[in-house]
Order: C-alpha cells, then structure tokens, then sequence
C-alpha cells in the first residue's frame, strides 16, 4: 500500500503504509478536508488544507486539477492522494492501477 504527495510546483512523491492524520496535516500545511475522487476509474481520496483559499496569497495546484477534478472548483497548495475508503471507514492505499 502506498500514498503519494503532489505539491504546487509539480513534484509528486510516493510514500509507503498508509498516512496519519499527522502526516497528512503536514503535507497540506494545516487542518485537512477529504475530497472523495477518481483516479484510474478507482475511488480514492484528495487530502486538501480546508483552510488553503483562506491565506493571504493562496496559490493554485493545476496538477490535482487534472489528476483529480472539481466540477466548477480548484485546490489550494499541496495535497496527498490515498485509496478509497474501506468497509470499517478506514484509509485505503492506493492500488498500482493509481
């Protein structure tokens, strides 16, 4: 299982296990929301800073964007990437197909 990282400036970087809610806190630069997404066809999540539009010059990540869309939205800042959700609620990774 494995989570990756996608940063403003474009570098993306995967990570082995699964996040905790600390790590994720720190990859975003604050307090986090979970978006609900697709990618490769597969339920994942897009870890976002809840609070990223709200800084003084918030700044817009174009790669999520195309890996992860919003209808009629865009992310803030840097942002990881997990699997779906599991059955008990719990964090997936992300499969090889993502």
């Amino acid at each position: 299982m494995a989570w990756a990282t996608l940063t403003v400036d474009g570098a993306m970087e995967f990570h082995d296990g699964i996040p905790e809610l600390e790590d994720l806190q720190e990859v975003v630069g604050g307090y986090v929301e979970a978006i609900e997404c697709s990618i490769a066809r597969t339920a994942a999540t897009t870890w976002i800073n809840e609070e990223g539009k709200l800084v003084a010059e918030p700044e817009r990540n174009w790669k999520v964007d195309v890996i992860s869309p919003l209808a009629g939205d865009w992310i803030a800042g840097d942002v990881a990437f997990t699997g779906g959700v599991g059955p008990e609620g719990e964090t997936l990774g992300l499969s090889e197909a993502q």
